[in-house]
Formats: C-alpha cells, sequence, structure tokens
C-alpha cells in the first residue's frame, strides 16, 4: 500500500492514495497551505511561529446533522483520576533548532497524543518511528520526481490517519526544500 507524494515548485503537494484517493496541500494566505482531505474535508496546514513546525487545524464536519464541534464535546475523553479533561490538541510537527537551512528531524504528535520521530533513513529517505517498536511504522523513498511513501507491518497495523500523512509530507517538502 504505496502513497505517492508529488511536490510542486509552489511548495504546496499532492498525496495520492493506492485506490484512488488523495490529499491536496496548496500555498494558500498567511504562512500557510490549504489542505484538502479524503471525503471532502478540509484543513489548514500552517507554519508555527511559536516552534519550527506545522500545525493542522481541522475545520469542523458535519456528522450524522450535528457539527464537528459538538461531535468532538461529545466524543471527549472521560476526566483523569485528578478530575480534569485533557485538552484535544491539533496535530502538530515540531523540528529541534539547528543551523539555518539544516533539517535535523521532527516530532510529529498526532491529536490523540501519539508521538513519532521522522528522521533521514541514512540511504536519503525517511523513517517515521516512535520508542515502542524496533524499526519504523512509515518509509519513503524518492523515485524519479516523486517521493513513496509505504508503511511498514506495523505501519500498516497502525491504520494512521489523514492528518499523519499530511505532517509526514510537509516535513519531508520542508526537508527536501535545498534538493529540488
Amino acid at each position: 500500500m504505496r502513497w505517492r507524494l508529488v511536490i510542486e515548485a509552489d511548495g504546496g503537494y499532492r498525496i495520492e492514495g493506492p485506490s484512488g484517493e488523495w490529499i491536496e496541500a496548496r500555498p494558500g494566505q498567511a504562512r500557510g497551505r490549504e489542505v484538502s482531505l479524503p471525503g471532502g474535508a478540509r484543513a489548514k496546514l500552517r507554519d508555527a511561529s511559536e516552534w519550527q513546525g506545522f500545525v493542522l487545524e481541522q475545520e469542523p464536519q458535519a456528522v450524522d446533522g450535528r457539527t464537528g464541534r459538538e461531535d468532538r464535546e461529545r466524543e471527549r475523553p472521560m476526566p483523569a483520576a485528578s478530575g480534569t479533561v485533557p485538552e484535544a490538541r491539533p496535530p502538530l510537527t515540531t523540528r529541534p533548532a539547528g543551523p539555518p537551512g539544516v533539517w535535523i528531524g521532527a516530532a510529529l504528535l498526532l491529536e490523540d497524543g501519539r508521538l513519532f520521530w521522522l528522521v533521514r533513513d541514512g540511504s536519503g529517505g525517511f523513517e517515521l518511528a516512535d520508542w515502542e517498536v524496533p524499526g519504523g511504522y512509515w518509509v519513503a523513498r524518492c523515485e524519479g520526481e516523486a517521493w513513496w511513501l509505504e508503511p511498514t507491518v506495523a505501519g500498516e497495523a497502525l491504520q494512521a490517519p489523514a492528518a499523519l500523512l499530511v505532517l509526514l509530507a510537509a516535513e519531508i517538502v520542508e526537508a527536501t526544500a535545498g534538493e529540488r
């Protein structure tokens, strides 16, 4: 199950899925990209000014006649032992500070709290990993003019949300900007 990442000259990109689904990120207003997700959902991928990275702000969608906000309120997690309900945060990436123009790696944090680390794999590609399993969840390799994103066995079991693909692609675009 390989996904094809095509990077456009303007910094936008398109991720084409194995079953014809696609995700598209186009440069938009105010330091960000407008994102079209499968099923017609929309989001904004903005450059995070507070740190080096990206934030994916998804627009609420109607579900069963209700707005996305109401559904999120209904599906909020149970209070922790302290009696507080953890606040949902949008999916994001953050990169360690390094020399200008040098991409070192990126942490990807999903809305549900799962944390991953994206690094160069030594062969010019990328690997998305965490601290729970040996090896990676996703690998990315450049073939010709496109990047191919492919889940490993662990990645297939992960059932990655679209947000993970959007952030993974955004960081690959950022990391390879000087190579195009």
